[in-house]
């Protein structure tokens, strides 16, 4: 009886492998979401915008395409480890160092996050790391989630 759940097993996981891998897939391929326009207390919307110069907006345009990128990296370690967890106990059979790869993914997202999600935070950067999360809720909130990642992955490996 246990080569008929085992087999069983084998179908469920591959399944849900499938349904992970199709729904990245739908997340992958969805355009980037569109800003709306609302009308904020305070905020006059009759006002013409400034005008940008060339140089703001290739600035402005790098910027936005690195943080695409750091997203994006950062979001397929997640999606990796997730499959990697989810596959773990049928590889885990074959390939015993594979209860390691999850965890990886985990550390490598968390130094990522930490070291390339602020480029303009030393070593890359002029600011401090003190500066940059004491005054930047943006900068704290990519420190926060970068520890988390590497406290995460380094439990799992210990």
């Amino acid at each position: 009886m246990l080569p008929v759940q085992d087999a069983s097993l084998s179908r469920i996981l591959k399944s849900m492998m499938l349904f992970m891998f199709s729904i990245s897939l739908l997340f992958l391929l969805t355009p980037l979401s569109w800003t709306q326009q609302h009308d904020m207390p305070g905020m006059k919307m009759d006002v013409p915008a400034a005008v940008e110069e060339p140089a703001q907006a290739a600035q402005r345009l790098a910027d936005k395409q690195e943080s695409e990128f750091n997203h994006h990296l950062a979001g397929l370690f997640v999606i990796c480890a997730g499959i990697f967890i989810l596959a773990e106990s049928h590889l885990a059979r074959r390939w015993p160092l594979v209860r390691f790869a999850w965890p990886m993914c985990f550390l490598a997202a968390g130094l990522f996050v930490l070291v390339f999600s602020d480029t303009e935070i030393w070593p890359f950067g002029p600011q401090t790391p003190w500066y940059a999360i004491t005054h930047n809720a943006e900068d704290l909130q990519h420190k926060i989630f970068s520890v988390i990642l590497l406290a995460l992955g380094y439990v799992e490996l210990c």
